[in-house]
Protein backbone atom coordinates (compact mmCIF):
# COMPACT_ATOMS: atom_id res chain seq x y z
CA UNK A 1 0.00 0.00 0.00
CA UNK A 2 1.36 3.34 -0.73
CA UNK A 3 1.91 6.03 1.55
CA UNK A 4 -0.67 8.67 -0.02
CA UNK A 5 -3.64 5.21 0.46
CA UNK A 6 -1.99 5.17 4.09
CA UNK A 7 -2.60 8.77 4.89
CA UNK A 8 -6.12 8.50 3.05
CA UNK A 9 -7.37 5.76 5.29
CA UNK A 10 -5.93 6.40 8.30
CA UNK A 11 -7.85 9.73 7.83
CA UNK A 12 -11.10 8.41 7.24
CA UNK A 13 -10.95 6.01 10.28
CA UNK A 14 -9.74 8.86 12.37
CA UNK A 15 -13.38 10.93 11.03
CA UNK A 16 -15.32 7.91 11.63
CA UNK A 17 -13.87 7.39 14.96
CA UNK A 18 -14.23 11.24 15.82
CA UNK A 19 -18.06 11.25 14.44
CA UNK A 20 -18.10 8.38 16.90
CA UNK A 21 -17.35 9.94 19.88
CA UNK A 22 -19.07 13.23 19.08
CA UNK A 23 -22.16 11.53 18.18
CA UNK A 24 -21.61 9.49 21.99
CA UNK A 25 -20.69 12.72 23.59
CA UNK A 26 -23.43 14.75 22.73
CA UNK A 27 -26.28 11.59 23.03
CA UNK A 28 -24.83 11.65 26.88
CA UNK A 29 -25.54 15.02 27.31
CA UNK A 30 -28.88 15.57 25.61
CA UNK A 31 -28.01 17.51 22.99
CA UNK A 32 -29.01 16.86 19.38
CA UNK A 33 -26.36 16.00 16.82
CA UNK A 34 -26.44 15.22 12.83
CA UNK A 35 -24.94 12.21 12.47
CA UNK A 36 -23.22 12.76 9.10
CA UNK A 37 -21.00 15.47 9.92
CA UNK A 38 -19.46 17.47 6.61
CA UNK A 39 -15.70 18.77 7.37
CA UNK A 40 -14.71 22.07 5.94
CA UNK A 41 -11.45 21.30 3.42
CA UNK A 42 -9.41 23.58 5.16
CA UNK A 43 -10.00 21.19 8.68
CA UNK A 44 -7.82 18.71 8.26
CA UNK A 45 -9.37 15.90 10.47
CA UNK A 46 -5.69 15.35 11.33
CA UNK A 47 -5.08 18.95 12.79
CA UNK A 48 -8.03 19.92 14.86
CA UNK A 49 -9.14 19.02 18.08
CA UNK A 50 -12.74 17.96 18.43
CA UNK A 51 -13.41 21.07 20.71
CA UNK A 52 -11.98 23.08 18.24
CA UNK A 53 -14.66 21.39 15.61
CA UNK A 54 -17.40 21.35 17.78
CA UNK A 55 -17.06 25.10 18.55
CA UNK A 56 -16.86 25.56 14.60
CA UNK A 57 -19.60 23.60 14.12
CA UNK A 58 -22.28 25.25 17.32
CA UNK A 59 -20.83 28.96 15.99
CA UNK A 60 -21.74 31.12 13.45
CA UNK A 61 -19.61 33.39 14.67
CA UNK A 62 -16.96 31.37 13.55
CA UNK A 63 -17.96 30.70 10.47
CA UNK A 64 -17.57 34.58 9.34
CA UNK A 65 -14.43 35.52 7.35
CA UNK A 66 -11.28 36.46 9.52
CA UNK A 67 -11.83 39.93 8.06
CA UNK A 68 -14.83 40.27 9.50
CA UNK A 69 -14.06 38.68 13.06
CA UNK A 70 -10.88 41.18 12.99
CA UNK A 71 -13.18 44.20 12.14
CA UNK A 72 -15.64 42.95 15.46
CA UNK A 73 -12.59 42.65 17.64
CA UNK A 74 -11.33 46.15 16.72
CA UNK A 75 -14.75 47.91 17.55
CA UNK A 76 -15.22 46.26 20.82
CA UNK A 77 -11.53 45.33 21.95
CA UNK A 78 -9.78 48.24 21.08
CA UNK A 79 -9.47 51.78 23.22
CA UNK A 80 -9.98 51.10 26.56
CA UNK A 81 -7.89 51.39 29.43
CA UNK A 82 -5.99 49.08 31.58
CA UNK A 83 -4.31 50.04 34.34
CA UNK A 84 -2.47 49.25 38.23
CA UNK A 85 -3.61 51.93 40.88
CA UNK A 86 -1.46 51.39 43.53
CA UNK A 87 -1.20 52.93 47.37
CA UNK A 88 2.28 52.41 48.48
CA UNK A 89 1.13 53.94 52.22
CA UNK A 90 -1.48 51.34 52.36
CA UNK A 91 0.37 48.53 50.15
CA UNK A 92 -2.97 48.33 48.40
CA UNK A 93 -3.50 47.22 44.51
CA UNK A 94 -6.68 47.68 42.94
CA UNK A 95 -6.07 46.25 38.86
CA UNK A 96 -8.49 47.84 36.55
CA UNK A 97 -9.45 45.40 33.15
CA UNK A 98 -12.74 46.56 31.44
CA UNK A 99 -15.66 44.24 31.10
CA UNK A 100 -15.52 44.23 27.71
CA UNK A 101 -12.24 42.58 27.69
CA UNK A 102 -12.48 39.94 29.47
CA UNK A 103 -15.39 38.33 27.76
CA UNK A 104 -14.40 37.76 24.70
CA UNK A 105 -11.56 35.40 25.21
CA UNK A 106 -12.80 33.46 27.99
CA UNK A 107 -15.23 31.76 25.28
CA UNK A 108 -12.78 29.52 23.67
CA UNK A 109 -9.67 28.75 23.07
CA UNK A 110 -9.44 30.11 19.54
CA UNK A 111 -11.18 33.42 20.54
CA UNK A 112 -8.55 33.95 23.06
CA UNK A 113 -6.17 32.96 20.94
CA UNK A 114 -7.69 35.84 17.94
CA UNK A 115 -8.65 38.44 20.73
CA UNK A 116 -5.49 38.18 22.75
CA UNK A 117 -3.26 40.68 20.09
CA UNK A 118 -6.23 43.28 20.24
CA UNK A 119 -6.18 43.40 23.45
CA UNK A 120 -2.33 43.60 24.09
CA UNK A 121 -1.81 46.32 21.47
CA UNK A 122 -4.55 48.40 21.24
CA UNK A 123 -5.41 49.83 24.58
CA UNK A 124 -3.53 52.18 26.71
CA UNK A 125 -1.86 51.02 30.37
CA UNK A 126 -2.10 53.28 32.99
CA UNK A 127 -0.41 52.92 36.12
CA UNK A 128 -0.92 55.14 39.15
CA UNK A 129 0.29 55.11 42.68
CA UNK A 130 0.29 57.46 45.78
CA UNK A 131 3.58 57.81 47.32
CA UNK A 132 4.75 58.32 50.56
CA UNK A 133 3.88 61.68 51.06
CA UNK A 134 0.39 61.24 49.34
CA UNK A 135 1.24 62.45 46.17
CA UNK A 136 -0.30 60.93 42.90
CA UNK A 137 2.07 59.65 40.43
CA UNK A 138 0.65 58.39 36.66
CA UNK A 139 2.73 56.78 34.47
CA UNK A 140 0.77 55.97 30.80
CA UNK A 141 1.93 53.93 27.90
CA UNK A 142 1.79 57.21 25.30
CA UNK A 143 4.25 54.88 23.24
CA UNK A 144 2.09 51.54 22.72
CA UNK A 145 4.34 49.37 23.80
CA UNK A 146 4.45 45.76 22.41
CA UNK A 147 2.72 43.91 25.64
CA UNK A 148 1.71 40.61 23.35
CA UNK A 149 4.53 39.01 24.70
CA UNK A 150 2.96 39.26 28.33
CA UNK A 151 -0.02 37.08 27.14
CA UNK A 152 1.45 34.19 25.36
Amino acid sequence: MKLKELYLKAAAKLKAMTNKFLSRLLLNSGIAYVKNVSWPSYLSSLTKSNSEFLNYQRSPFLHLPGELRNQIYSYILMGHEIGVEANLQTNHEIFHYPHDLRVLPQVSRQLRRETQPYIANNNTYVFRAKNLNGNQIVITDEEQTDWSYCFV
